[in-house]
């Protein structure tokens, strides 16, 4: 009883010499002149944006999607957020009483920045997923244009009611493709591994001497999704209103 009681104590004593000279956690993300400042001023909160690079025109959708399924569903000016700031208050995360999986203040994340933004939105046809109990095989994504990216007269033709979304898609080109991606998988002729039995759960190799050696490899395979990438294309609409232009010079 006594050297358990002595093991115990002894454990405490190295668990609170652990707490008193751990060093708090890092924010992920940060550069090197944030992570020397938290170290050096453990009461300074750490501050970083993030850019969400919602701006782009291009979106992944599953490998097995049907690309002749793509359909727009409407052009919409919506507000978008682009930043968020993630601050860390590194004594506060470092203390040891905070929860094992973290707390939701480390670090603490608020919106940044909302902007106008065109959002164009697409639906299509996939396999459902596993965890959807309705098998449902439409899905949808969007890709964000600027609004300088559209002409005064697109620009005031979309905010009427009478633009349909049939002409819509006249506004638009769409493109395809698969890329390829990097995958480490284990290079059998090179690789040894021992033989063996599993023996009560544990696997036990025959030859105690034999030491695994297993040698990876580098192999380019399809990507699992497919790129669609949304271009702006001339419309009726926008000669229509060249030759406007023209005319009034």
């Amino acid at each position: 009883m006594f050297r358990t009681l002595t093991f115990i104590t002894a454990c405490l004593v190295s668990a609170l010499i652990s707490a008193a000279t751990a060093t708090p956690p890092i924010a992920p993300n940060e550069n090197i002149s944030s992570i020397a400042a938290s170290a050096q001023t453990k009461d300074r909160e750490v501050a970083e944006i993030i850019d969400l690079q919602r701006f782009t025109n291009i979106a992944y959708i599953p490998e097995d999607a049907d690309l002749s399924s793509i359909r727009i569903k409407g052009v919409k000016a919506v507000k978008i957020l682009v930043k968020r700031r993630s601050v860390i208050n590194p004594r506060y995360c470092g203390q040891r009483w905070s929860d094992p999986g973290g707390s939701m203040y480390c670090p603490s994340t608020t919106d940044e920045s909302r902007v106008p933004a065109y959002r164009v939105k697409y639906s299509f046809q996939a396999q459902p997923m596993a965890s959807d109990e309705y098998a449902n095989k439409r899905f949808t994504f969007s890709v964000y244009f600027r609004p300088d990216e559209f002409s005064p007269e697109l620009r005031r033709a979309l905010s009427t009611s009478t633009f349909h979304k049939s002409a819509a898609g006249e506004l638009f080109n769409l493109t395809t493709w698969r890329d390829s991606a990097q995958q480490i998988v284990i290079d059998q002729p090179k690789s040894v591994f021992c033989d063996g039995n599993y023996v009560e759960g544990n696997w036990v190799r025959k030859n105690p001497k034999c030491i695994d050696r297993i040698a990876l490899r580098t192999v380019m395979s399809p990507s699992p999704y497919t790129a669609v990438r949304i271009d702006l294309a001339p419309s009726r609409l926008e000669k229509a209103a060249a030759e406007i232009r023209s005319w009034q010079k």
